[in-house]
């Protein structure tokens, strides 16, 4: 199955897929590499960077909030690989698709709120 597939059967974002996918499958990460159409694509990596943007500033775990922190820093100065970060590190697909969605809702309503400014100046 292909990581749309995966997504689309358990009703899933693909990042969240991909992410796991990288996480837990050798295989998957050594076809990733030579596949570019198999890793992120750059909206899904904004994606994804927005979840661990919102991951540092609104956990309510510390320690979270300390790891998605340093995460940051690290990606900043270069220092993150995707392949080699989700490799072999162990987290919630669950809980990351709950985040990812939760971010695409809020994106959503930020877009629908700046339309309606925008209709209301129209008028």
């Amino acid at each position: 199955m292909t990581p749309a597939e995966i997504a689309e059967s358990r009703d899933m974002s693909i990042t969240s897929v991909k992410a796991a996918l990288l996480s837990v499958s050798p295989r998957y990460r050594r076809d990733a590499g030579e596949n570019p159409e198999l890793g992120f694509d750059d909206g899904e990596v904004s994606d994804a960077r927005s979840v661990i943007v919102n991951t540092m500033r609104y956990a309510e775990d510390e320690k979270l909030r300390y790891n998605a922190a340093i995460f940051m820093f690290n990606e900043k100065k270069g220092r993150n690989d995707v392949h080699k970060q989700l490799g072999g590190n162990k987290f919630d697909i669950f809980a990351f698709n709950t985040n990812f969605q939760q971010v695409r809702e809020l994106a959503n309503k930020a877009k629908a709120q700046i339309m309606d400014v925008q209709e209301v100046k129209a008028a």
